[in-house]
């Protein structure tokens, strides 16, 4: 039977809500967004180009934060 080490995480899933052009404006809509979901949601800021900044929801995977 293999166990599974305890910092190995399933794969990060994932739900868009929003793009930006900017790292700035990505990181103030995650500020405006986490007093009403704190508790409920965790955010993920990717790049995916130059000009190009994806805010997303944390739908299961990763770190846990306790």
């Amino acid at each position: 039977m293999s166990t599974r080490s305890l910092y190995h995480r399933g794969p990060l899933v994932t739900q868009v809500l929003r793009e930006f052009d900017s790292l700035p404006r990505a990181c103030e809509f995650v500020k405006r967004m986490t007093p009403y979901n704190r508790d409920k949601f965790c955010f993920n800021i990717q790049q995916t180009s130059d000009d190009h900044w994806v805010v997303s929801r944390v739908v299961c995977g990763g770190v846990e934060v306790g």
